[in-house]
C-alpha cells in the first residue's frame, strides 16, 4: 500500500497484532480491550496532531481463541456507542 511506511514512521497509523491486544493476558477481556482504545483515543487526540481517530478492529481471532459470548456482546456493545460518539470504527469478522 503506497505510502504505509512514512504513515507507520510518523505514527499516523498503527497496527497491533491480536496478540497485543484481544489476546494480550492469553485470552479475551473486554475490559482491558476497553481500556486499550480509550486509553490510545485519548493519548492521540491529546496530542493534537490530528482531528479524527479511526480504527480498524479485525476479529479472525475468535476462531483461534474463542471467548465467552457475553464478552464479546459486552466488547460490541460498547465499540458501537464509542465510535457513535468519537471516533470512525470498523469490526471485521472473517
Amino acid at each position: 500500500i503506497g505510502g504505509t511506511p512514512e504513515s507507520v514512521s510518523s505514527g499516523q497509523l498503527e497496527f497491533y497484532g491480536s496478540d497485543e491486544t484481544y489476546l494480550r493476558t492469553g485470552s479475551f477481556d473486554p475490559e482491558q480491550m476497553i481500556e486499550f482504545w480509550e486509553g490510545r483515543a485519548r493519548d492521540i487526540s491529546a496530542e493534537g496532531r490530528y482531528d479524527s481517530v479511526r480504527l480498524l478492529g479485525e476479529m479472525s481471532w475468535l476462531e483461534r481463541v474463542p471467548p465467552e459470548r457475553e464478552s464479546v456482546v459486552r466488547y460490541e456493545t460498547w465499540a458501537d456507542e464509542f465510535v457513535a460518539a468519537s471516533c470512525t470504527g470498523l469490526g471485521e469478522y472473517f
